[in-house]
């Protein structure tokens, strides 16, 4: 997204957890893939942010591989995160459409122009 968008606008915040064998001895590697500085990378041993947006969105356990937009401003100042505007994800999901890059690009435009 941050390659097709060049807004200074934009943020992305990439949570890495311990799914699918992942480990922090993996995240600088990993983390080069996606090298830009409106990127912000961390690392959740826990998986705490995979279990609470699993609440939130209504998943049977933590989430990942989830994509979630939010308007400027957004805070996560309660036990869950906040409600995104928009998100995508590749878990199966029912509650959410498969990752579309070109349908998530145009919800980012559209959030980025001040539309929710």
């Amino acid at each position: 997204m941050l390659s097709r968008i060049a807004s200074k606008r934009l943020s992305a915040f990439i949570v890495w957890v311990p799914q699918l064998a992942g480990r922090r001895s993996f995240v600088d590697s990993a983390a080069r893939l996606i090298d830009d500085p409106r990127a912000r990378h961390y690392w959740d041993q826990a998986d705490v942010t995979g279990i609470e947006f699993g609440q939130l969105l209504g998943a049977a356990g933590p989430v990942w591989d989830v994509y979630l937009l939010y308007a400027a401003g957004v805070r996560w100042t309660a036990q869950l995160p906040p409600r995104p505007a928009f998100w995508m994800q590749q878990l199966g999901l029912n509650k959410a459409p498969w990752l579309d890059a070109p349908v998530l690009a145009a919800h980012v435009r559209s959030l980025l122009a001040g539309a929710t």
